[in-house]
């Protein structure tokens, strides 16, 4: 069945890139209608990144899947004018405009408030709307770097940083979003006041590290340990050859008994300076070693893994995207699922395989094409009352001054 948990909602979706076309996707995912309102032939910056088929770039395919598409010059006053008349009847409004853009095009939250009091406005950006940095402008690879967490992903033990691939800011901000804007909704249900929600890219990652230890044990708060976990172990990546790793969990006394007994190692378990995950931590270079050396006995990475699966220790091969795409586990629950591609795309398959985030016991995820830009122009405008002379004038004057 159709999902329709949204029915009824209208999502203005400013945004561009990844983050917040990701937050506007997944609304519609649940049954909102989205608008994305994009640059005269330009359109949304993922439109013309790599990676394209057809012309158009394939992420942009996924993150605004089942939205429509409506083109507005918000440099010319009437484009302005029109988002105003567009914001009366929306229920949420998303933008990842700078901090203080929309403001000055008179499209902030304080101007659509004034249009709609019970909008939902969430701003997306890299470093939120308040504080010293709120003007800077940032993306993915900014975020990683303020965050920390280029700093400590790195390969080994003070190695170079290490972006993490692929643009996690994006994607967890996007799905921040998602989850406020519905936190909102929701209040909104209840109270009947609408809210402005502020997203930073690089608050949703520094969210990921939980607490700040240092100031609390005045002790460092991490070590830069590579693919060696400073404070678990073991618990990390382990080699098998230079094309083959598995990824090893062990984390409590139980499972670290369990690994030693599907290693034949009884004199590892036995062994006090290995007797607590605190004690392991402090000998965590020779337990790698002994797993490796374990690991790197057999014919295949496949039968090693065979045998920790069989003593019920938490593993998993490394995987590629290739990998993952030909796993049965994906596959057969739905994860990887194909969405349909737009129009505009006829030297491929129709299909384009993607990742849906949930399940739902009642209904299907709602996921439809992306639109082609300005696809929805007369659809959307006539809505407001303007006729097709009057939308054709203005999309005709505004591709001239683009």
């Amino acid at each position: 069945m159709e999902n329709i948990m949204l029915k009824g909602i209208k999502v203005l979706d400013f945004t561009s890139n990844l983050a917040g076309p990701t937050a506007g996707a997944l609304l519609a995912d649940i049954g909102a209608r989205v608008i994305h309102v994009e640059r005269p032939v330009i359109g949304d910056d993922n439109r013309n990144w790599a990676e394209q088929v057809d012309g158009t770039c394939t992420s942009h395919i996924i993150c605004n899947r089942s939205k429509e598409s409506v083109t507005l010059d918000l440099k010319d006053p009437e484009g302005r004018k029109i988002a105003l008349e567009l914001a009366k009847t929306a229920d949420i409004q998303i933008e990842s405009a700078k901090p203080g853009s929309m403001d000055k095009m008179g499209l902030g939250y304080e101007d659509i408030k004034r249009v709609n009091p019970s909008i939902i406005y969430c701003s997306i950006s890299a470093f939120g709307h308040t504080g010293p940095y709120s003007a800077r402008p940032g993306y993915d690879v900014i975020s990683q770097a303020y965050s920390g967490f280029a700093y400590y992903t790195t390969p080994v033990e003070n190695g170079q940083p290490t972006l993490i691939t692929p643009t996690i800011a994006d994607f967890i901000a996007g799905m921040n979003a998602y989850g406020n804007i519905l936190a909102a909704l929701y209040n909104r249900d209840h109270t009947g006041n609408g809210q402005h929600v502020d997203i930073a890219l690089t608050r949703s990652l520094l969210f990921m590290w939980g607490c700040f230890t240092h100031p609390y044990t005045g002790k460092p708060s991490r070590k830069r340990s590579g693919n060696v976990n400073a404070s678990l172990c073991p618990y990390g990546i382990f080699k098998y050859d230079d094309d083959n790793y598995v990824a090893i969990g062990a984390a409590n006394n139980a499972l670290y008994k369990k690994l030693c007994v599907a290693m034949e190692r009884q004199d590892m378990a036995d062994n006090p300076n290995y007797a607590t995950v605190k004690l392991r931590a402090k000998h965590v270079k020779e337990i790698y070693q002994a797993i490796e050396t374990w690991l790197q006995s057999f014919p295949s990475i496949q039968d090693a893994i065979k045998i920790l699966d069989a003593h019920g220790v938490a593993n998993c091969k490394i995987n590629s995207l290739e990998d993952i795409e030909n796993d049965p586990h994906a596959r057969e629950c739905g994860w990887i699922r194909e969405i349909p591609t737009p129009d505009s795309v006829t030297s491929r398959p129709k299909q384009l395989a993607a990742v849906g985030i949930a399940d739902f016991s009642g209904y299907e995820l709602n996921v439809g094409k992306a639109p082609d830009l300005g696809q929805h122009n007369h659809k959307v405008l006539r809505e407001i009352g303007m006729s097709d002379e009057e939308i054709d004038a203005i999309q005709n004057k505004w591709k001239k001054s683009i």
